[in-house]
């Protein structure tokens, strides 16, 4: 099995034929692939839900994340009168932090550079990091780890041998393992304006709990930004209107967005006093 490819971006033009290394290794076209962006170039492709409850048996495990999301879907009040899926009760819980098995992908390389540079200035003040951008091709993925050379619906992951579909929580509810081990990247049904503004898209872990990277590693590339790259990127977010709020569209972060702007506004405005 082939290792994971590492690359590192010193400038824009290292970005752009990093990228073009990229395609060529995971195969497709350059819109066949998804992108995560990490303030942090050494954060594994491991889902929060992992994270949570790594050191914890299998069993733990899967009553933790049963009680996380039975415990949103009966108290998420503002999303009951929606008819939503328990799948859709799932995309839901992740976007507003519920610690979940999936991981968040992009097909837009900008959604993903604000990820990865998000508060870039705070951060760099206080540790010395690099961001990453993670790459994978959804179709390669999956061919790997489902036989599928396609992005597989959700619903499909729960279709059994007797032709029945079989809803989240009533795959999470059911005593056993699940019926895939590998990731496998899904289409999630784009009702959440956050999903839509980031062009959203999912992978989902099954039974083997370790990264991504550790499981199929020939199946993504990471990137690695630093120096002029990183300042190169935090122009080209300015140019391109990536913000908060272009990224969460609500009215909360309207708000914080637009007092962010302005007090950066009157920060120039002193700095030039002096």
């Amino acid at each position: 099995m082939a290792k994971l490819l590492e690359l590192e971006c010193e400038s824009w033009d290292d970005l752009r034929v990093n990228i073009a290394k990229a395609r060529k290794r995971l195969g497709g076209d350059f819109e066949d692939l998804w992108f995560r962006g990490c303030p942090d170039h050494a954060y594994k492709l491991i889902p929060s839900l992992m994270r949570e409850t790594k050191g914890l048996s299998d069993r733990v495990h899967n009553q933790v994340e049963e009680d996380f999301f039975f415990e949103f879907q009966a108290r998420a009040a503002e999303l009951r009168l929606r008819g939503l899926t328990e799948w859709e009760y799932l995309f839901y819980s992740r976007h507003y932090g519920v610690p979940t098995r999936v991981l968040d992908w992009t097909d837009t390389l900008g959604v993903s550079l604000y990820f990865a540079l998000e508060n870039w200035e705070a951060r760099s003040k206080s540790k010395e990091c690099y961001p990453g951008i993670w790459i994978t091709n959804p179709n390669k993925l999956n061919k790997e780890t489902w036989g599928v050379n396609d992005i597989i619906l959700p619903r499909y992951l729960g279709l059994d041998s007797g032709g029945a579909y079989w809803d989240f929580g009533e795959i999470l509810a059911a005593s056993g393992p699940w019926g895939w081990d590998g990731p496998v990247a899904i289409y999630p049904i784009q009702i959440n304006d956050r999903v839509r503004a980031q062009r959203g898209w999912f992978t989902i872990h099954g039974n083997d709990r370790r990264a991504l990277e550790e499981q199929v590693p020939h199946t993504v590339v990471k990137l690695i930004l630093k120096g002029d790259c990183i300042k190169a990127g935090l122009e080209f977010l300015r140019l391109g209107g990536f913000n908060r709020f272009s990224m969460y569209p609500d009215l909360e972060n309207l708000a914080t967005w637009i007092r962010e702007q302005k007090q950066q506004w009157m920060e120039r405005r002193r700095t030039r006093k002096h």
